[in-house]
């Protein structure tokens, strides 16, 4: 149900991409990061799914400041299992 959902920023009133991954911390069992892919600029993000709001056909944020490049914290990410894409 969370893979392919669009992400919608409030603030900025633009599309931010659609849920591409989920990234799962084994030891506290719990989702850490969602990761986002926008397709028209080819970046990928990372952001807490804490700082998102689940709609039946979308996803919500307050504004792009909750957003992290995904290449910025790659070595952080490596530490979590890639449940949807896996390596």
């Amino acid at each position: 149900d969370i893979i392919s959902k669009p992400v919608v920023s409030i603030f900025e009133c633009k599309h931010i991409g659609i849920i591409e991954n989920v990234l799962f911390d084994k030891s506290k069992k719990n989702v850490e990061f969602l990761i986002i892919y926008n397709e028209k600029d080819d970046i990928e993000y990372a952001i807490n799914p804490k700082s998102i709001i689940n709609f039946d056909n979308y996803f919500l944020i307050k504004n792009t400041s909750v957003l992290c490049l995904k290449s910025d914290l790659d070595l952080q990410l490596n530490n979590f299992e890639n449940l949807i894409n896996k390596k």
